[in-house]
């Protein structure tokens, strides 16, 4: 990320480590984050959990454990996201970003191309409210907003098109990125980038419909098929490089969509 945005403002690393007992209890304060990199939703804050030294190193432990109750989450639940099994796990303390509100700025792009924006206010909370937007900071109305999406008077952050930019730039070459972003009141900061959101579930709607489309046609860039692979691998990718050009061309150009939306949309 550096050697392509260097100018990107990333939030403050206090702490990183593999033990919960060794992070500085004077470093539990409000305005920081405890999080680990090998799950979804493994956050502390201890402005609204809590500053107990003792109530955040049993927390952690048991995150970062890989007992009989953990491989057994990780089978039964597909949410607990089987990709970040072989990570070699970690726990960050990182400063807080602050905003009135604070945006998370999420970006669907692929291989250079930015094609699908999406805001949220008071995220991993009850109040969470979101809604996707176009790339050039236009509401999306469709029949699949969600019912806690965002007061219809909100306008999204004028941060959103430098994020796209951001996106797109980052993901050169990457058959497909989610790019997080935060943004406060002046500034915007890179937050998370995943390879595959939603743990690798996608919903049956307009939005996935939109992020598989954009995925197939840039498939060709995923490792797996940009790389040589030994036999019998390379029979198994050379069919499924068959299937992907073939079920491209059945869909058509990604975009299409897009403008069809819109048009939807705008009355046309």
């Amino acid at each position: 990320m550096a050697a392509r945005c260097p100018e990107l403002l990333i939030p403050q690393t206090l702490w990183v480590g593999d033990r919960p007992e060794d992070i500085d209890p004077r470093l539990l304060t409000p305005d920081v984050v405890v999080k680990t990199n090998n799950a979804t939703s493994q956050n502390h804050f201890p402005g609204r959990d809590g500053t107990d030294h003792t109530v955040m190193v049993r927390r952690f432990r048991r995150w970062m454990a890989r007992g009989p109750r953990y491989w057994r989450g990780r089978l039964l639940k597909p949410s607990r996201q089987w990709a970040y099994w072989p990570i070699q796990r970690k726990i960050f303390v990182e400063k807080l970003v602050h905003g009135s509100p604070l945006v998370d700025i999420n970006v669907r792009a692929v291989d250079g191309v930015g094609f699908l924006a999406y805001c949220a206010t008071h995220t991993k909370t009850r109040e969470a409210r979101d809604a996707y937007y176009w790339t050039d900071g236009t509401r999306i109305t469709s029949l699949d907003a969600p019912e806690d999406a965002l007061d219809p008077g909100f306008v999204a952050p004028p941060q959103l098109a430098q994020a796209v930019a951001y996106a797109a730039h980052l993901s050169t070459g990457f058959d497909y990125l989610r790019v997080d972003f935060l943004a406060d009141e002046s500034d915007l900061y890179l937050s998370e980038i995943t390879l595959y959101p939603a743990s690798g579930y996608g919903k049956d709607n307009w939005w996935g419909e939109v992020i598989y489309r954009f995925w197939i046609a840039a498939i060709d860039k995923s490792w797996p098929l940009s790389t040589p692979q030994p036999w019998p691998r390379s029979i198994y990718i050379a069919a499924l490089r068959r299937w992907a050009a073939a079920r491209a061309a059945e869909l058509g150009p990604p975009q299409d969509l897009l403008v069809a939306e819109r048009a939807r949309q705008e009355g046309r």
